[in-house]
């Protein structure tokens, strides 16, 4: 806890917590990847349970994280609850401030990834279009409810995303076709050097990191090329 929320209110977003939450996030939106820059107002602070709802979470350090605004605008107060007390008829209930049954929430689980949950493996939950043929190439596609929800309550399918991921696409073929040619003609200083620009790529810093992992996985470049896929 930062401080008791009562005394004050906005310590939430005082410099010293943002920039702390940008350098722990390597720069990026916790959410999309994408890199935030130092100067502006593009940081926004979010509250993974947001502080609408969940008042007494305002100033708790383990429930704030660093945002893009599109992502944080997006998210906004909508969160999801899957109520758990019927395995085979499970109800999906939105959370607000009006909402009359929190009770039911410690009988059930959240629908939104926490990107600071080391305990939940976002890529275990995410897909992506890999394929230059297909319209869809860089739309982020779910692969359990837990993904579905969470790539509907930040927009992470949105036209703004698919975009930027699929102009991130080409920087990775680019630096994957050029890695084939040098070891065809086995020349091995421009293939390490292009190999250390795909380490670059993929990571944890790097704007797109986790689609670039998919991409790595996709042309299996740990077993060919020695290419370390971070988890």
């Amino acid at each position: 806890m930062l401080a008791n929320p009562r005394k004050n209110k906005a310590l939430y977003n005082k410099r010293m917590v943002v920039n702390s939450l940008w350098k722990m996030q390597h720069k990026k939106c916790c959410y999309c990847e994408q890199l935030i820059p130092e100067d502006g107002h593009l940081k926004a602070v979010d509250h993974f349970k947001p502080k609408s709802i969940f008042k007494r979470l305002t100033n708790n350090w383990d429930n704030l994280l660093l945002a893009c605004s599109q992502c944080n605008g997006k998210k906004s107060n909508r969160f999801p609850y899957e109520l758990c007390n019927n395995k085979d008829e499970a109800k999906v209930v939105w959370v607000t401030k009006d909402n009359k049954n929190k009770s039911l929430l410690s009988k059930g689980k959240y629908l939104v990834i926490n990107p600071s949950d080391s305990k939940t493996f976002p890529e275990a939950h995410f897909d992506y279009v890999l394929d230059d043929n297909d319209d869809l190439l860089g739309l982020i596609k779910h692969n359990s409810k837990l993904g579905q929800f969470t790539i509907e309550v930040i927009g992470l399918a949105d036209s703004f995303h698919t975009k930027g991921r699929r102009l991130q696409y080409f920087n990775l073929y680019r630096a994957y076709l050029v890695i084939l040619e040098a070891k065809d003609l086995d020349d091995q200083q421009t293939l390490s050097i292009n190999l250390n620009t795909f380490s670059l790529l993929l990571h944890p810093g790097s704007r797109y990191a986790g689609f670039a992992r998919a991409f790595a996985r996709a042309n299996n470049l740990e077993d060919r090329f020695g290419v370390k896929i971070p988890s």
